[in-house]
């Protein structure tokens, strides 16, 4: 049976204090964390389903929805499509705001490369796919080479539904021809999303590496559509450091949030009315060594949209708090509630559970507040 546990987080001591007094609450502190279930990745619709990817018995990675309190769990990519076998890597998905249908990647059939490669995240030799939420009819949106180095990672929806964005490799660690990283070399594109009798398809597909990066990796859109967030490496000293950016469509300007220059920052999301974001950093873990990804701890923070008003929300790799564990963590991807009052994050064990199906664990965060929507 599965087991759920509930425990209250300290608020921090201006949001306590705060409403002892009778004074203003601040809207961001932390008032409970709940577990309530396994996997990782998760977006949260707006009729209440949180979409996430989760290994299956047999080891595959699937698409699963389930409800914010862990409850009707559902697998939605468990039984063979049409040119979509079941036992096939799959993840990363992403709502249309209309809930009909879900974004998401997927491994090739047949590639030249171990399918532990191709696991979201990694991606090697995914496609770019998208389903009706029903899980009756699915299209491929991509169709990139299984015989050479390829990858996809994050597509992601606008939230008007209307355009998509996804990262792709163009160039392996070990190629030649093109200077690289230890992940290789990546770029984002942005096309049109349309349904046309019934079949979905993209256009007008752009191409973009604001600032001449080596590692991308797109997050998320802004409401009005008009910004973008990624993860990168432009202007860092190491391959095992990246930054969250934010990059206007429009005027082309490209912004670092979070500057530092010795720190893992990445899977940021906007909240609903595009005033915060919130994202994983190993900051404040003074055990990470920015030349070894094996160091790795992190936790959430929300920050406002221009990168101001940093504030932690975990603290799973701190001794002396509710949440804290003793084995090695990193709290990564979280999606807001349509109304801002909530998040599901993920948190990734990263020691002795790494090989396990416990590895990534789902926990409902309640602000005090409408923390996504002020």
């Amino acid at each position: 049976m599965k087991r759920f546990f509930f425990y209250v987080v300290l608020c921090g001591a201006i949001g306590c204090a705060g409403s002892l007094l009778g004074g203003p609450v601040d809207a961001c502190a932390v008032k409970s964390l709940q577990l309530v279930g396994h996997g990782a990745g998760p977006d949260w619709s707006t009729s209440n389903l949180i979409a996430y990817f989760h290994k299956d018995d047999s080891g595959v990675t699937q698409i699963w929805t389930m409800r914010p309190d862990g409850s009707e769990v559902r697998c939605l990519t468990c039984s063979d499509a049409p040119d979509l076998p079941a036992k096939v890597h799959k993840g990363s998905p992403s709502w249309h705001p209309s809930g009909r249908y879900i974004l998401f990647q997927a491994e090739m059939p047949r590639h030249l490369g171990p399918s532990r490669a191709s696991e979201p995240g990694i991606g090697w030799w995914n496609n770019v796919w998208v389903m009706t939420a029903d899980a009756q009819h699915f299209w491929r949106l991509t169709d990139y080479n299984p015989r050479s180095a390829t990858a996809v990672l994050m597509p992601r929806f606008s939230r008007d539904g209307s355009r998509i964005a996804w990262t792709e490799l163009i160039a392996g660690p070990k190629d030649r021809k093109m200077a690289t990283g230890p992940f290789g070399r990546w770029q984002i594109h942005i096309a049109d999303f349309s349904v046309e009798s019934g079949t979905p398809s993209l256009s007008h597909i752009e191409t973009l590496r604001p600032g001449n990066g080596i590692f991308y990796e797109f997050q998320d859109w802004s409401p009005n559509g008009e910004d973008i967030l990624f993860a990168a490496d432009i202007g860092l000293p190491s391959p095992y450091v990246l930054d969250l950016f934010k990059f206007n469509l429009k005027t082309r300007q490209l912004k670092n949030l979070t500057n530092s220059n010795d720190q893992w920052d990445e899977q940021g999301s906007f909240s609903p009315n595009g005033r915060r974001i919130v994202f994983m950093s190993s900051r404040n873990n003074p055990e990470f060594n920015p030349r070894s990804m094996k160091s790795l701890r992190a936790e959430d923070f929300v920050i406002s949209a221009d990168g101001g008003q940093l504030q932690q929300l975990t603290h799973f790799n701190s001794s002396g708090f509710a949440e804290s564990t003793t084995e090695q963590s990193a709290a990564t991807k979280a999606a807001w509630s349509p109304d801002g009052s909530q998040l599901i994050l993920e948190q990734l064990m990263m020691g002795k559970s790494y090989n396990s199906n416990d590895r990534s664990r789902f926990y409902r965060l309640t602000f005090a507040g409408r923390c996504g929507n002020q």
